[in-house]
């Protein structure tokens, strides 16, 4: 897919790192992020994880050649982990360390002061083209590339399996052909476990932690990961609770295996952005949940998909059975299967290109 840069290396410090999140859409962006970086002679010294305070970072950034920050999960609404990587990238440019925002939805509540630092950065890579046009109405330019879990080995190397699929589902037995994930909301989480009750389907939650070779700072996530399970499981009721519980219980052990789970179903019922890139790449139809940092609208545009895969939480808890099935049944139309083609074709272009062009401007900067 890639071809090496003929240089030497390139050292780069990798900001917002979610090697150590408990996603595994998160895991397999950081494992392709640095597999791409080596591909094309591109060194990652220092890595800062999500949440990395500004004044946390190491003098040491002044002997780095580049900055990439891995935007996901971040910019596409305000909150603090967003300001904090601003400020972060604000101290790297104050310094004239060329600056890359890579994976990366964005929405539009910045200040003067973060607009300036965005147009400030080298280059931008949003994950969609709604994504752009709101960067393009603050005055900062951006190009476009999917998802990095869009590369790899794991996505349909032939197309025919998207052909072979046929619009069908036993009703006899829906439960072993669908799959139901969680949200980042504990209250769609809730709505979501009381689906896959409905229907018996498998539940597919998005954390994972390995079980060995877990550091201290690993441990201490776990821990807090599970203590806030435990107390809004309790505040919402009993109901809830089991649903949190469910969900630490049915981790995947690994991210190849959760996507294997996908990839095996007929159809998912999906509340996570991940997830919908995981059923994409494997051909399996999906409705997914609408949220509030329209990163799942931008991601059925961006693909090309109809509108109507699209559902409310509100609608979800409230559609019977039937409508439900009958939505599932319509697998992919032909005009979604070309869709997909192009999609994850052009994906394995556009995604190496981000560090290609990476590499060949921090060359000609160093030169």
């Amino acid at each position: 897919m890639a071809n090496a840069h003929s240089r030497g290396k390139v050292k780069a410090i990798l900001l917002n790192d979610t090697m150590r999140e408990a996603h595994h859409g998160c895991l397999v962006v950081s494992k392709n992020l640095r597999e791409l970086a080596s591909i094309f002679g591109i060194e990652i010294t220092i890595s800062y994880p999500v949440g990395t305070s500004h004044n946390l970072i190491n003098a040491k950034f002044k002997e780095t050649d580049c900055v990439i920050v891995n935007g996901e999960g971040t910019f596409s609404r305000r909150q603090p982990r967003r300001d904090q990587i601003l400020n972060c990238m604000s101290i790297f440019l104050n310094e004239n360390v060329p600056v890359y925002l890579i994976n990366t939805s964005i929405g539009l509540d910045f200040t003067q002061e973060q607009i300036r630092v965005l147009q400030g950065l080298k280059t931008i890579w949003t994950r969609d083209q709604r994504s752009s046009d709101n960067l393009a109405s603050l005055g900062v330019g951006s190009k476009v590339a999917a998802d990095l879990t869009f590369y790899g080995d794991y996505l349909l190397a032939s197309p025919a399996k998207l052909g072979d699929m046929t619009p069908s589902i036993e009703k006899r037995h829906p439960s072993k052909k669908i799959g139901v994930t969680d949200n980042f909301r504990d209250d769609i989480s809730a709505i979501l476990w009381e689906l896959r009750r409905r229907i018996g389907a498998e539940y597919l939650p998005a954390g994972y932690f390995p079980k060995f070779d877990l550091t201290f700072f690993d441990q201490a996530r776990k821990v807090k990961f599970l203590g806030k399970m435990g107390l809004n499981a309790l505040a919402r009721g009993l109901g809830s609770t089991r649903e949190s519980a469910h969900r630490f219980s049915h981790v995947s052990p690994a991210p190849e295996l959760y996507r294997a789970k996908i990839s095996g179903l007929k159809y998912l019922i999906s509340g996570r952005f991940h997830a919908s890139c995981f059923a994409i790449g494997s051909g399996i139809p999906f409705i997914a949940l609408e949220d509030q940092t329209y990163k799942m609208t931008s991601l059925i545009e961006q693909v090309g998909l109809q509108q109507w895969r699209l559902i409310s939480p509100r609608m979800i808890d409230s559609v019977s059975l039937d409508s439900l099935f009958n939505m599932l049944e319509q697998g992919y139309s032909p005009g979604e299967i070309n869709s997909i083609r192009r999609y994850i074709s052009k994906a394995q272009y556009d995604i190496p290109s981000i560090f290609r062009q990476i590499k060949v401007d921090v060359d000609k900067i160093l030169s």
